[in-house]
């Protein structure tokens, strides 16, 4: 698959991003699986924290079109019926060391209850 030039530094970036928040959530010692499958009209999160069942998806700015949003939302709804928890967070790559902290801090809260 090709991506136009806009798209493809965006999923470039976006994966940097994954990367690197990664690395940031185990500098704090949590420990998320990526590329976790759940099979549930095929959602593939982004962290994934099995042990409580918490999914995190980096929503980029393609997740703002309406079908990728409608997409997401009953992804969402679907998910949390069987009982996951799910943090999205949408922001425009690349993400910044404040919002880096901030999702931390959203999973750490979510995490504890």
């Amino acid at each position: 698959m090709v991506l136009s030039g806009d798209l493809s530094m965006e999923f470039e970036a976006r994966s940097l991003d994954e990367i690197r928040l990664q690395k940031f959530f185990n500098k704090h010692n949590l420990y998320p699986v990526t590329d976790k499958k759940i099979i549930l009209k095929f959602t593939i999160p982004d962290f994934y924290f099995p042990e409580h069942k918490l999914c995190v998806y980096l929503d980029g700015t393609p997740h703002e079109r309406k079908k990728v949003l409608e997409r997401d939302e009953e992804i969402t709804r679907l998910l949390e019926e069987q009982g996951y928890k799910v943090i999205r967070y949408q922001y425009t790559p690349p993400l910044t060391a404040e919002q880096m902290n901030e999702i931390l801090e959203i999973v750490k809260r979510v995490l504890e209850e």
